[in-house]
């Protein structure tokens, strides 16, 4: 570097006045390597920055003619080659491309192998058949690039090999008169058109060559613009003999080195952070540069973002990290799911829209509570109709519905619909993908103005080549579009920390010195190999780069770096996969490192590893290290340091300290308010004294577990209902109960209309044929993720009806059905006669009352689940089953007129149940009607009581939903046993519910 700026220096003060053009792989460094340059002196007068490709663009827009030809995008070529191959495969011209489907990552990796052979100067008439493995992929090779080449031309277009052809052509054509000085790299990176058209530009132009340091021992990289001629110095890094430790002069600088390991990509990120922490760094004194852009800069753009760390990032941040991107990909996500209305609302909840907060929340209740599930179609109709239905009855929920109804209806309109056969307008699409980024996103900061800028140009770009295309297919192209697009990318700051990949790292200099992501795996890599150009093909070819060239270009790309660093030196790799739970082995290039620092070329890894400090983990290894409050306690506990394990937690964490008081509490088995006692006004929780109304479920809740009933009904704890899609499942279980009763209740009236008795043979067709008709709306209401699993549950729902008719029809019950759907007490409920003179007020529905004769009935309650839980011999079951008789006692109510229940209880009709009936005698014939009244009257106790008990039982844990708040284990569920043993006068009263089997 020095030899290098020296140069550039003796260059300046020789040609003071003159114009100078200084070519470099990108202007940032140029601005970079000139900040250097200055500092050491130089003198910039008439020295300006360009690259190879600025100056192409500058000779092809000099000649004059009329209509200037458009400079397009890889992302534009990429689709145009992709129509191309559609075109050709559709005309059967393909035979070696003829088969693969052409999905983005195919068409990415053609195009790239195009995009390599043209900047290569290989043309449709260069290219010959014999010139690949196979002579069909080489005519197939041919024939694209040929129709390709036609639609640049005849669209006026110019790709970057287009470009350098242009020039070339127009610097032949021209009279060059020298007026500019080029100033290059030695080891300026370019191709072979790149290579042409600079020498043909600087042809009658004085032209300076710098120079480019030597790594002693390596091969200098083929693609670069000259042979690296510097000499290696007194103030050289001892680092160029890196390949050649052996011969390394004693009189070198030696940078000081310090090599590591960590468990992960994630610890080796924030074990930089540590040891720049430990150790006093300044942040614009530092620098750090990865082997690869992933994981490392979105691991750092993720703890900049948790510690508010100044960090510029040289090669700038995913896309998908602003709000435009966001944006962008979770309207591609809505789109692929089928318009998932969880996805919407999650979008417009994400504070990444232009909505306000109170407005992006009210319509995403809404959509939470309009049971829309997904399915463009539904959107519309559903809202329309609530809000139809809304607006006759509550006015103030219309402007809500409304809201969210324009909302949709404007994402519609913007976003074109796919017909039958998936297709869809393309262009209009996109472009409407476009406003919505432009309109609806939230831009705060140059970040996401630059991200909306780029998602806005590269859209309308590629909107007017697009027609009408398969929907898959758009997605999967607009998807890959922006995959690795970054923005934000920056040069280095005064007070930030800098971090890049190490190819951004030629002209930085900073004292301490980060190197990381050095395992084998990444650096250098095994390489890959094109799919499309293979080895032998680019060996024949003669001006590609192979695979193993392309490795060691990255070997000596950066052990050229490290030659020209000064000051402190980290080197680090990760030794684990955290992900596949495998070793991960260091870099050869580590190796020599530690060889050279060692002056010993006989080293081998085993005693690198030895060397190496115990690798950085998820436990901080230092006090100095620590960076948060999570490391804090990860260390002293970590470490299991006792001396401070003193350290006054509660006063630190007081919630935590009232949780360890009450886990104690509760695992001691002694009823208290920490397990299940709460100190309450019997006033406001029993329904005797405020006539709430209660239900069957509800009092049934209340035996098997009264804290699930205390989180429920007194908390009004209640986990959101989502209709969540499953591409494996359309009807919910809820949903398919509801339909079964719906189809039960209508053929039971259709029967009792005719005053006929069920038969399997008589009636079965009849029955099918409801099914069908029912789920015809039901389809309507609830789309099928697909045809097959339609199918499927369409079979298991007939299946299950013919379970049900065969059941009843070999019963040959005596009971005739009377009465469906039988609801009673909505508004106020129906009461129920209590000891005492005590009353509680029930609600219900009974699916199905049965008539015996005159007065006397049966009442049958439909489960179309399996039977478990219950049992014949169980009647009560503790009070978990009174549902059966509470709906025997309430018929005496609902009819107003003396009538006897004969039987009650329950039939499983679907195929899980296996059409079995639990059929009870009822409670109003016997003793039995005291029980029920007995059992109801314990639980108001308990309530009243304030005793809110966790249920021993794990059964009634397995399916609960609460699980999440409680998570019952053995020793929980030990103590409560326990506590359920306690002499307290509610426990007591509790106990008697086991006499009620």
């Amino acid at each position: 570097m020095e030899k290098a700026i020296a140069q550039l220096k003796k260059i300046s003060r020789q040609h003071l006045t003159e114009r100078k053009i200084l070519v470099m792989p990108s202007v940032a460094a140029g601005q970079k390597f000139l900040q250097l340059a200055t500092a050491e002196g130089l003198n910039c007068l008439n020295l300006r920055v360009e690259t190879v490709e600025r100056l192409a663009e500058e000779v092809a827009s000099s000649s004059g003619e009329q209509g200037n030809p458009t400079m397009i995008t890889k992302q534009v070529a990429r689709l145009l080659l992709w129509q191309i191959v559609a075109e050709l495969q559709g005309e059967k011209r393909l035979s070696y491309f003829s088969r693969p489907e052409m999905t983005g990552g195919v068409i990415a990796a053609l195009s790239g192998s195009l995009y390599q052979l043209r900047l290569a100067g290989y043309n449709a008439a260069a290219l010959a058949a014999e010139h690949f493995i196979s002579r069909e992929k080489g005519q197939d090779i041919i024939e694209l690039m040929k129709e390709y080449e036609k639609v640049l031309h005849r669209n006026n277009y110019l790709d970057e090999a287009e470009l350098y052809h242009k020039a070339i052509l127009l610097l032949g054509e021209q009279e060059s008169k020298g007026e500019s000085l080029y100033i290059i790299p030695a080891d300026l990176p370019v191709v072979y058109l790149s290579r042409e058209f600079l020498n043909r530009l600087t042809t009658v132009s004085l032209k300076y060559i710098l120079p480019a340091l030597t790594v002693v021992g390596l091969k200098q990289p083929r693609q670069v613009y000259a042979p690296a001629s510097a000499q290696i110095g007194s103030k050289t890094s001892s680092l160029a003999y890196l390949f050649d430790p052996a011969n390394c002069p004693a009189d070198l600088n030696k940078p000081a080195v310090v090599l590591s390991k960590a468990y992960g990509e994630s610890n080796e990120v924030r074990a930089v952070l540590q040891q720049i922490k430990s150790k006093g760094f300044s942040l614009d004194h530092t620098a750090v540069f990865y082997s690869t852009v992933q994981p490392y800069a979105q691991l750092f753009y993720g703890l900049s973002r948790y510690y508010d760390l100044p960090i510029t990032f040289g090669d700038g941040i995913s896309i998908s990290n602003t709000a435009p991107g966001q944006l962008y990909f979770s309207l591609l996500e809505w789109v692929e799911t089928d318009y998932r209305e969880p996805v919407l609302r999650n979008l417009l909840t994400s504070g990444i829209t232009k909505l306000a907060g109170d407005q992006a929340q009210t319509i995403a209740t809404v959509l939470r509570q309009s049971g829309i599930g997904r399915g463009r179609e539904r959107y519309l109709t559903v809202l329309n109709h609530q809000l139809g239905k809304k607006g006759r009855q509550q006015a103030n929920l219309v402007t809500p519905l409304q809201l969210t109804s324009d909302l949709v209806a404007g994402l519609f309109k913007l976003l074109p619909e796919a017909d039958q056969q998936g297709m869809v307008a393309g262009g209009s699409f996109v472009s409407g993908l476009r406003k919505i980024v432009n309109d609806y996103c939230r831009l705060e900061g140059e970040l996401e103005v630059e991200a909306c800028s780029l998602i806005g140009e590269e859209l309308a770009a590629i909107a007017v080549h697009l027609g009408v295309i398969r929907q898959e297919q758009l997605l999967s192209l607009l998807r890959g579009l922006f995959k690795e697009s970054r923005v934000g990318a920056s040069l280095p700051r005064p007070g930030f920390l800098h971090v890049s990949s190490f190819q951004q790292a030629s002209y930085i200099r900073r004292e301490n010195t980060f190197i990381i992501g050095l395992d084998s795996d990444r650096f250098p890599g095994r390489g890959t190999a094109d799919p499309v150009l293979l080895e032998g093909e680019r060996k024949q070819l003669g001006r590609l780069s192979l695979k193993t060239e392309r490795s060691q270009d990255e070997v000596s790309q950066l052990a050229g770096i490290l030659a020209a660093l000064r000051g402190s030196l980290y080197f680090s790799f990760s030794c684990y996969d955290l992900l596949e739970e495998r070793e991960l082995q260091p870099s050869s290039l580590l190796l020599q490192v530690y060889r050279l620092v060692q002056r010993d070329p006989t080293l081998g890894y085993a005693d690198l590893l030895i060397s190496l400090p115990a690798a950085a983990g998820f436990i901080p290894a230092a006090e100095a290290a620590l960076l948060d409050d999570n490391q804090y306690w990860l260390y002293y506990f970590g470490h299991n340091q006792e001396s401070n394990r003193a350290i006054d937690l509660t006063s630190l964490y007081p919630d935590t300290a009232r949780g360890e008081l009450a886990l104690a509490h509760r695992l001691q088995g002694r009823f208290n308010q920490y397990n299940g006692k709460i100190e309450v006004e019997p006033t406001v929780l029993d329904p005797r004294r405020n006539k709430q109304v209660f239900s069957a479920s509800r009092l049934e809740m209340l035996a098997a577990c009264p804290y699930k009933y205390f989180l429920q009904f007194i908390l009004g704890i209640k986990a959101p209902l989502e209709l969540e899609y499953n591409p494996a499942c359309w009807l919910d279980p809820l949903t398919r109960g509801a339909l079964l009763h719906r189809i039960f209740e209508l053929f039971y009236r259709e029967l009792a209309a005719r005053k006929e008795r069920p038969s399997l043979t008589g009636h079965i067709n009849r029955l099918y044929a409801l099914v069908e008709e029912l789920l015809v709306e039901q389809r309507r209401e609830v789309p099928p993720p697909s045809e097959i699993v339609f199918e499927r549950e369409r079979a298991e729902i007939l299946q299950s009806c013919r379970v049900f008719l065969a059941s009843e029809a070999a019963h040959r019950r005596v009971a005739v059905p009377a009465y469906f759907e039988l609801t009673f007490g909505l508004e106020r409920g129906i009461a129920l006669e209590l000891a005492g003179g005590e009353q509680i007020w029930l609600s219900g529905r009974i699916d199905r009352v049965d008539r015996r004769a005159e007065g006397i009935f049966d009442i049958i309650d439909y489960k179309t689940g399996s039977t478990y839980g219950y049992k014949q011999s169980e009647y009560f079951k503790q009070g978990r089953q009174l549902q059966h008789a509470l709906y025997a006692l309430a018929l005496e109510k609902i009819l107003e007129q003396p009538v006897s229940v004969e039987l009650a209880g329950y039939l499983f009709p679907a195929l899980a149940g296996e059409g079995q009936y639990f059929l009870k005698p009822a409670v109003t014939k016997n003793a039995s009607r005291e029980d029920v009244r007995a059992i109801v009257r314990i639980l108001l106790d308990l309530l009243a009581s304030g005793t809110m008990l966790m249920t021993a039982q794990s059964a009634d844990c397995k399916y609960c939903a609460y699980q999440v708040i409680c998570q019952p284990n053995e020793q929980e569920l030990l103590s409560r046993k326990q506590c359920r043993n306690s002499d307290d006068q509610a426990i007591v009263a509790l106990r008697r519910l086991e006499q009620f089997v």
